[in-house]
């Protein structure tokens, strides 16, 4: 199994922990506190919003420039201590024009409950912290190490968001108490990153002048540019939805549709662990232009992420009914499942077209890339301005899928006529007849009054037929490498 298999599985194993435990806050901790978890996701998903803008970038300069400065005895040249810098620079600037501008935003949310209105700038500590937090997350996967990582990433804040809000519901807690026990976890995040750097040696904030020069000057402020709009873009593209549901419809939908998009996301963990690992051995691949290289990680991520991706989607989608049977406002959650649909299936088209935005962002072509996805990007606010006045979060959720399915097109067109890549293999007819059948499998499952017995039924079948479908005809070369060894020769085959 390759390292990057390897990694990833590990990454997945980590973050599906973290998803385990987010599923029991989602389903049965946040319900009870709709209006206020709506409140909290508002504020982190403007914070990663305006993330791109207020870094000018920099997590995108951690790995794509990083093979420049790379040089152990020498701390990598200052790397590290450059990219805090330059981004604690850009965050003072880019607050510096929300508080020159904070009239004008009050009055643009003048409609909204107190409840909004009063906590509306709390998304601006967030948003520092998440910039160091990607700074150095990044910066950590350029030495194949991102396990630690995902570990203060996800499961520091999946324990204490929801201990927060039932201190909140038990009125333990104010509402701003609130809302800085969620801006200390962030603190606590970044600590645990600097700790961990330290321990594999690679923290240093020496800074090094000298070897910046005016071509790489040159060279990063030029990506650095095209990075912004890029980043921009692509949060307008595929992430404003729950700032767009914030700003148009009340907190308690906007809680409604955060919860909806926790369960729809679980899906793309997988590809979240691949990115990870994948995205520097891209940038290295392109500095010595290996293009052979970048064609085996664009076609076996392809499939390894088609095939997780849409396996779960299925079960997730088959499962729901009975889930909100046991949840809090269940109801309120069952009314909007088409959400789960559209979200996931535009994740899963996200997933089947692989690494298409870093082969072309870390290629010397990067600036299409950038235009193409800022077009998008307000394309999806148009869409969102369009549908959820009519379809409400429904309308959100159609949005990000259009958009996405454009966006991907757009990649997977240019990749194939630049480089002559693509990620599609005949595995994929494969996996969506083996998805098929397996969906087929879920429906006609015995219908249980219990929904606890249904759930299991049903995703026992489900499992069971798919992984002796997936294994028996090795459409993952790296799963079965990964299982070989723990049933009896002959079981399984390998390719």
């Amino acid at each position: 199994m390759g390292v990057i298999a390897r990694q990833s599985f590990k990454d997945s194993l980590v973050r599906y922990a973290g998803v385990g435990i987010g599923a029991i806050s989602t389903l049965f901790i946040f319900p009870l506190a709709l209006r206020e978890i709506g409140l909290i996701r508002f504020l982190i998903s403007t914070a990663l919003l305006f993330m791109p803008f207020a870094s000018f970038s920099s997590t995108n300069l951690g790995i794509r420039f990083f093979p420049s400065f790379r040089d152990k005895e020498r701390n990598n040249n200052g790397f590290l201590g450059l990219l805090i810098v330059f981004s604690t620079l850009s965050f003072l600037l880019f607050t510096l024009v929300v508080f020159l501008f904070k009239g004008a935003i009050l009055k643009v949310y003048s409609g909204k409950e107190d409840l909004f209105l009063n906590h509306l700038f709390y998304f601006l500590p967030i948003c520092f912290l998440l910039i160091q937090i990607n700074v150095l997350t990044s910066y950590t996967s350029n030495f194949q190490r991102i396990v630690v990582p995902t570990i203060a990433n996800d499961f520091l804040h999946k324990i204490t968001l929801p201990i927060l809000i039932l201190l909140f519901y038990f009125q333990h807690l104010s509402i701003i108490e609130l809302i800085w026990g969620v801006i200390l976890t962030h603190v606590a995040n970044l600590l645990v990153l600097v700790a961990y750097l330290a321990y594999l040696g690679e923290f240093s904030l020496k800074l090094d002048f000298k070897y910046l020069n005016r071509q790489l000057i040159s060279q990063m402020s030029n990506y650095g540019f095209f990075s912004l709009l890029g980043s921009l873009g692509g949060i307008f593209a595929t992430q404003i939805d729950v700032f767009m549901v914030g700003s148009l419809l009340d907190t308690e939908l906007t809680g409604t549709f955060s919860i909806l998009l926790f369960v729809a996301s679980t899906i793309s963990v997988p590809k979240r662990a691949m990115d990870g690992v994948t995205s520097p051995l891209v940038a290295q691949a392109w500095k010595s232009n290996d293009l052979n290289k970048i064609d085996d990680l664009y076609k076996k991520t392809s499939t390894n992420l088609f095939l997780v991706g849409s396996f779960l989607l299925a079960l997730i989608w088959l499962n729901f009914p009975d889930l909100t049977h046991i949840t809090p406002n269940g109801e309120k959650l069952l009314a909007g499942k088409y959400v789960i649909l559209l979200i996931g299936g535009g994740l899963i088209v996200d997933m089947i077209t692989s690494i298409n935005g870093f082969i072309i962002n870390f290629s010397p072509f990067y600036k299409f890339g950038f235009y193409s996805i800022i077009i998008l990007g307000i394309l999806n606010i148009v869409l969102n301005f369009l549908l959820i006045p009519v379809l409400g979060i429904n309308g959100a959720a159609l949005a990000t899928f259009l958009s996405l399915i454009i966006y991907n097109a757009f990649k997977v067109g240019y990749v194939k006529i630049k480089f002559g890549l693509s990620p599609f293999t005949s595995k994929i007819p494969v996996i969506i007849m083996g998805v098929a059948i397996m969906s087929l499998i879920g429906m006609i499952s015995p219908v249980l009054n219990n929904p606890f017995l249904g759930i299991g039924l049903r995703s026992t079948l489900m499992v069971l037929f798919f992984g002796i479908y997936t294994l028996s005809l090795a459409i993952s070369p790296d799963l079965n490498d990964f299982v070989i060894n723990k049933l009896p020769k002959g079981w399984i085959k390998k390719k």
